[in-house]
């Protein structure tokens, strides 16, 4: 058994130590030149089209006298990125690559009815996901991320447990 598992994991270990420099050149040739301040399309003139999924995890407060809402939730955004395509013939068929989220172009997407100004003290970015499309020449990018939402909502709980609340979340760009 000990055996076993130590052949296993130098095997592991021999396949990823492999595949490192071909990733480890991946990123570089991808972020060399890179501006994450620049619009992600060759023509300028096009929106970038940003799918944008808000999937709720808890509802930590109803607040009626301040008319406020507090939510845990999951985002997903997707957009695609022409600058960071690359081949997968081109490097060992790795079509998949995740990437910090600060050193690529991100939507500036805001709740605008949001009582927290400042999403560094409401959502925690994690790497983003990039899959290349050779049809659109352009990679995928999807970013996942957990966030708390306080934001103001009209609360009229006089006919509680049978009221009915409607909360509206403006999201911009």
């Amino acid at each position: 058994m000990y055996a076993l598992t130590l052949t296993i994991a130098a095997a592991l270990s021999a396949a990823m130590v492999a595949s490192t420099p071909t990733q480890i050149q991946l990123v570089h040739d991808l972020l060399d030149k890179y501006d994450k301040k620049a619009k992600p399309m060759w023509d300028n003139t096009k929106p970038i089209n940003v799918s944008f999924t808000v999937s709720l995890y808890q509802i930590l407060e109803l607040n009626e006298p301040q008319q406020f809402v507090l939510l845990n939730a999951w985002i997903i955004e997707r957009w695609y990125d022409e600058f960071l395509y690359w081949s997968p013939m081109e490097y060992q068929n790795i079509t998949e690559l995740r990437l910090p989220y600060d050193s690529i172009w991100l939507p500036d997407t805001t709740l605008y009815n949001s009582l927290v100004m400042k999403d560094d003290d409401t959502r925690r970015l994690l790497n983003a996901k990039l899959t290349t499309d050779l049809q659109r020449r352009a990679s995928l990018i999807e970013l996942l991320y957990p966030t708390i939402y306080k934001f103001s909502c009209l609360l009229d709980l006089r006919f509680f447990p049978f009221d009915v609340q409607n909360c509206t979340m403006i999201f911009s760009s």
